[in-house]
């Protein structure tokens, strides 16, 4: 006697939304991720010396670009091998922002590490305008 004689086949037993999904027919792989991405991305824009984003569920988060210089070594002291996204999560810890942590723990995964990736690219670049470099070069990067 076999589990399926048992307890029968296990996708009759659950209503996932599958049953009519034709897993035969051809997919463009990249074309739905692209469209699953579009749905999940936040859109940004430069405020106040600040990222801004709005998440596609109507949520707001504000992020300084000008953090002091001895909070982000706390941050990225704490761990040598913290992703982009828990140095930003120890960022706003050290700053007191729990707010806008909140926010971002409460997107998805790929929303929040979209907003983390836009943070310390703009970063990146807003450092470079300041020691002068070109818009150009900081662009090539």
């Amino acid at each position: 006697m076999t589990d399926e004689d048992v307890y029968g086949d296990p996708f009759d037993r659950v209503d996932d939304g599958l049953a009519l999904v034709d897993f035969d027919r051809e997919q463009d792989e990249d074309a739905e991720l692209h469209r699953i991405a579009d749905q999940v991305k936040p859109r940004f824009l430069l405020v106040e010396r600040s990222l801004a984003a709005l998440f596609p569920d109507g949520q707001r988060v504000k992020a300084a670009l000008d953090i002091p210089y001895e909070t982000v070594m706390e941050a990225i002291e704490a761990s040598d091998s913290q992703s982009q996204t828990e140095q930003l999560e120890a960022v706003f810890k050290l700053i007191h922002d729990d707010t806008a942590l909140r926010v971002l723990k409460s997107q998805s995964f790929v929303a929040f590490q979209m907003f983390a990736a836009k943070f310390f690219d703009l970063w990146g670049k807003l450092a470079g305008y300041a020691m002068g470099e070109s818009r150009s070069s900081a662009n090539s990067s």
